[in-house]
């Protein structure tokens, strides 16, 4: 039906039509390890604890949008070097965005551990008394893990630059079944302790993104690896004044998709937070389909507009509305 409805077409347009048969593909496992996760988390945590989970998840999940739109900026700008053949500027760019995150990440992991000191973790997610130790530990060092994750990520934006989308889902492949392979040995040794469970999901995408890292910039990405010799923080200017715009749409998804379940369990309790998030796992399905048709055609955008290519951005869009 895709193949049928854009068409034969150009390069462009049959390098898009891969991506979107290869990321059906991968998200459909994705998909059924990601629901198969939901219950053997709440057997091994218990509704209460799997909805403190979440809520722990959500919090941290917000350093996502700490970069300032510079992983989505840096997509563009490596996507429009690609389409200039100009893999030096390339080179800049990831060199510059990897040094601008690694000093992020060190400050959030300091700042991180400064408040730790201070705050109550207990009494800001709600979460039983018992779990008051336990969150005093796994906060900082679930923190620590998720700004290395997100420090990791750019690797994503790469990817995505270079019109490989596909791999990116791969790599979430991977990702997902690593994590409910640690859970399930968790699970088979009776062992449902709060911070083992955090140290599996949180550390696990770290492992898989570091190693694929390595890979990618060893062997398909070698000319654009990054290097402290190609660092340019003039060049900064442009990741943030590109990111900023892409910022303010993530600033309102965090609003939106980002502060529920903090909500749910501060009015709620955190039991019902698992409930929410037990229905929203399969209503989500409907906007992730959608989101597998549109993920391509970002960087493939990037490349046409560069090259001046506005009649066949046109009819794609025009295409993907009436989708």
């Amino acid at each position: 039906m895709i193949k049928r409805f854009f068409g034969q077409g150009s390069e462009r347009t049959q390098k898009t039509k891969k991506s979107i048969f290869l990321l059906f593909f991968f998200h459909m496992f994705n998909m059924i390890i990601t629901l198969a996760l939901v219950p053997l988390s709440i057997q091994l945590l218990g509704n209460v604890r799997y909805g403190v989970w979440v809520t722990v998840s959500s919090v941290i999940f917000w350093l996502n949008y700490l970069d300032f739109g510079i992983g989505n900026g840096l997509r563009n700008k490596v996507a429009e070097s690609f389409a200039l053949s100009d893999t030096q500027k390339a080179r800049t760019y990831v060199s510059t965005a990897y040094f601008i995150f690694l000093l992020a990440a060190l400050c959030v992991i300091i700042i991180t551990l400064i408040l730790n000191l201070f705050v109550n973790w207990q009494y800001v997610l709600n979460a039983p008394l018992d779990l008051s130790g336990e969150l005093k530990l796994i906060m900082p060092f679930a923190f620590a893990l998720f700004a290395t994750q997100v420090f990791l990520k750019l690797i994503n934006s790469i990817i995505n630059a270079d019109q490989r989308p596909a791999l990116n889902g791969l790599i979430s492949l991977l990702i997902n079944g690593f994590s409910i392979g640690g859970l399930y040995i968790l699970f088979i040794s009776h062992n449902n302790s709060f911070l083992a469970f955090a140290t599996v999901s949180f550390l696990m995408p770290v492992i898989i993104l570091l190693v694929v890292s390595v890979i990618l910039f060893k062997t398909s990405y070698t000319e654009i690896a990054p290097s402290y010799r190609c660092i340019d923080l003039s060049t900064s200017r442009a990741l943030f004044s590109l990111g900023m715009q892409f910022f303010i749409i993530q600033a309102a998804g965090l609003v939106v998709f980002a502060t529920q379940n903090l909500i749910i369990s501060q009015v709620l309790g955190p039991a019902q937070v698992t409930v929410y998030n037990v229905a929203l796992r399969y209503f989500s399905l409907v906007t992730l389909v959608f989101g597998v048709i549109l993920t391509p055609f970002w960087s493939a955008y990037t490349e046409a507009y560069v090259k001046k290519d506005f009649i066949w951005i046109k009819k794609m869009v025009n295409k993907i509305i009436l989708l």
